[in-house]
């Protein structure tokens, strides 16, 4: 894990401003779906409930951050690109003139939507790390804590939508966000940034305590899963390899008493059923490179109420799925290139990344990550921030070694 020197001030806040812009336009951006369940409505995805305008504050930041980056890279003559992020960058350019041709603009723009984390992540190589990882693990912290209170008042106040616990309180209340499953999925994210980036020991015990109960309060399994694996990786840390031991009988135990834990009936009959049909059915239709933008929530909407004529079978809930639908053939192409351009910048320091790793690889089998804000900008913020202070890292060592009269790597 790196760990950062904070100098002065000004290091220490980079990047807050940031992400409290990501945090506002979230609330922002919710706010009519928010108010629509809590007038009793259904939690429906496939309608829109706010201004087009008020949905769109999130593309136009991950627009603004992409084009900054391309002006910067041209205005300090930084080279943006590597063979690899021009080879997936030109993948994704070609499928999506594909798609223009077979099934119109508005699905190939949805897809270059939930292709907008790999490019911004692309795009913002070139330059030093965007933000201070424990200050912006603080400030989400902060966040997650308001939306558990959010939680608990609608616990006693939000129309039973999603059914009762008990007469007068409802179920998988979902707090600042539209869907319980987002929510859980924002705390566990918040959970493992501050894992990773060592907050204070006061903040991580309040941060642990709200991503369990927020993940408990919404009844998601994928979030209770999640939080339980950060746990154990966290004990791992302190009391060494029985720790895996232990996972191997708790975690099958918890998987398979999900039902009676989070009060949902045939849980996992029901969603993890339902998603590995869905997995396998888009598989078999990925032959083809003209699914583009099909596999995703603007897909999904078009198909459902906006007189598309695509048919993707429904929601999909699952990044693997979409990656597969949405690529194609390519997919064999694109995830080498992806993963060896990240190895060769993170290098054995990969293991810091270890907790947010886990929380956007499991909860990718339950939810498209490149669709749901704001963890969908947040990751590749950290990543490419990440990736920088290995380079730097290793640059300093092969200086280091190099005016030793030592050639690194010999």
């Amino acid at each position: 894990m790196i760990r950062l020197k904070i100098p002065h001030r000004l290091n220490r806040n980079k990047g807050v401003s940031l992400v409290i812009l990501i945090l506002v336009i979230t609330v922002i951006n919710n706010y009519f779906e928010i108010n629509h369940i809590m007038s009793g409505g259904v939690a429906d995805l496939t309608k829109i409930h706010s201004p087009i305008i008020i949905k769109a504050l999130k593309d136009l930041l991950f627009l603004f951050l992409a084009l900054t980056a391309i002006f910067l890279s041209a205005f300090k003559s930084r080279p943006i690109f590597t063979i690899e992020s021009a080879l997936v960058l030109l993948t994704i350019t070609i499928l999506f003139t594909i798609s223009i041709y077979y099934n119109g603009i508005v699905i190939a723009l949805g897809g270059l939507r939930w292709a907008s984390p790999i490019i911004l992540f692309l795009l913002l190589r070139p330059f030093r790390n965007i933000i201070n990882f424990r200050s912006c693990a603080m400030v989400l912290s902060y966040f997650l804590i308001v939306n558990l209170f959010f939680q608990l008042w609608q616990l006693y106040n939000m129309p039973p939508i999603y059914g009762e616990i008990y007469p007068g309180i409802s179920a998988r209340v979902p707090g600042i966000f539209f869907i319980p499953n987002t929510t859980a999925f924002f705390a566990s994210l918040c959970m493992a940034m501050s894992i990773s980036f060592e907050t204070s020991r006061k903040i991580l015990i309040a941060t642990i305590f709200s991503a369990t109960m927020s993940c408990l309060l919404a009844q998601s399994g994928t979030g209770v899963m999640v939080v339980v694996v950060l746990l154990l990786y966290k004990a791992k840390l302190k009391f060494g390899l029985i720790v895996p031991l232990i996972a191997l009988i708790i975690v099958p135990l918890l998987f398979i008493n999900l039902d009676v834990l989070l009060g949902r009936v045939d849980y996992l009959s029901l969603s993890g059923g339902a998603r590995v049909d869905i997995f396998f059915r888009v598989v078999g239709n990925s032959i083809d490179l003209d699914k583009f933008g099909i596999y995703t929530n603007v897909g999904n909407l078009w198909a459902s109420h906006l007189g598309g004529v695509i048919d993707n079978g429904g929601a999909i809930d699952s990044y693997y799925a979409s990656f597969i639908g949405n690529m194609g053939p390519m997919s064999v192409i694109v995830v080498p290139l992806i993963m060896f351009y990240i190895l060769r910048d993170v290098g054995r320091e990969w293991r810091g990344l270890m907790p947010l790793l886990i929380v956007y690889g499991l909860f990718s089998f339950t939810t498209i990550v490149s669709e749901a804000y704001p963890m969908n900008i947040i990751f590749p913020l950290v990543l490419s921030s990440y990736a920088y202070l290995c380079r730097a890292r290793r640059r300093r060592y092969t200086s280091a070694n190099e005016s030793d009269g030592v050639v690194y790597g010999s």
